[in-house]
């Protein structure tokens, strides 16, 4: 598969490359809004990923939730997209939004296929690459450069090439070639884009609540006052992730048993088996049926029987059959 073929949307070209890279992936998420498009995995890389033409649509909200819900899963957040602020998104450079770094379908192209990565950063200000500190003071010291010397040839201070050789900065992309065109090496770090990104901070409980939602609130309260860490979500298509020390649950919550449900029990089915989760719908009515494919179907008055996480687990795979 080439690089420059076109199928009919950038999500559909991005879902087929994970697939050529070897990845596993969901059913593409339907509902609106949502804070991504699709879960894929590789061996031991879970990414949940979203797909924009113009990547400055991505509002704060879904990118922190994008976000979230790859820390809870100790997955990734990846946004692929086309445009920023008017302009093409250049190839082999990695931009951030909201926290979440952002590729062309080229640069996801080189990194997965060619096992090229990125080796740029746009931040405000330009272009900037990291190079490695470690590695510049080994090459000084063997070449026997002294550090005035290189802080003349860069036309910098040499206080400001301690700085290099000591921390692992970000320096603009013209001063990192002048370094390797002096060294005649390699020095920038290379961006691991599908790397888990650091712990963000989550919000107060009572920010996260669905406001208006009380089923899913009581469900919220229940599973927390069992002993779950729950992430409730907005933009996702489950209700919350619930998260014991053993498991996690994808979790839904809808008044009655209906289509809309079917669907959405589909979907978290297919995410579920990418991320590795359990996943369950409760519903306040009398179900038509105990799950559907990876979803347990529960009733509100069947949690009376669960008092710690475990015995929900129990629950959900005498639905599913699980032994």
């Amino acid at each position: 598969m080439g690089a420059d073929r076109e199928p009919a949307s950038l999500l559909e070209r991005v879902i087929a490359l994970l697939k050529a890279a070897g990845f596993s992936t969901s059913d593409r998420v339907s509902t609106r809004p949502r804070s991504f498009d699709v879960a894929a995995r590789r061996d031991d890389v879970l990414l949940f990923l979203k797909c924009l033409y113009n990547i400055d649509s991505l509002s704060r909200e879904a990118a922190a939730e994008l976000r979230r819900l790859a820390q809870y899963l100790l997955g990734s957040a990846l946004v692929v997209g086309e445009r920023a602020r008017n302009h093409p998104i250049e190839r082999d450079v990695v931009y951030m939004r909201h926290g979440v770094p952002v590729v062309n379908f080229d640069t996801l192209y080189d990194y997965l296929i060619e096992d090229t990565p990125p080796l740029i950063q746009s931040e405000p200000g330009g272009l900037y690459a990291s190079v490695s500190g470690e590695r510049l003071r080994e090459l000084r010291i063997r070449r026997n450069m002294s550090i005035g010397f290189v802080a003349q040839i860069l036309g910098v201070s040499r206080r400001t090439v301690k700085k290099y050789e000591d921390e692992d900065m970000k320096l603009s992309v013209d001063v990192a070639i002048k370094l390797e065109e002096l060294f005649e090496a390699p020095l920038v770090v290379p961006i691991d884009i599908l790397r888990p990104q650091k712990a963000v901070e989550v919000p107060p409980r009572e920010s996260d609540m669905v406001e208006g939602d009380v089923p899913t609130r009581l469900l919220i309260d229940f599973l927390r006052r069992i002993g779950f860490d729950v992430l409730p979500t907005r933009q996702a298509p489950f209700s919350a992730l619930s998260k014991e020390t053993l498991f996690t649950v994808l979790t839904g919550v809808t008044r009655r048993y209906s289509q809309s449900l079917v669907r959405r029990a589909r979907l978290m089915s297919s995410i579920s088996e990418v991320a590795g989760t359990e996943s369950v719908c409760m519903v306040e009515g009398e179900p038509k049926t105990q799950h559907i494919e990876r979803t347990a179907i529960i009733t509100t008055q069947e949690l009376r029987r669960v008092d710690e996480p475990l015995d929900l687990l129990s629950l959900i795979h005498e639905r599913v059959g699980k032994n």
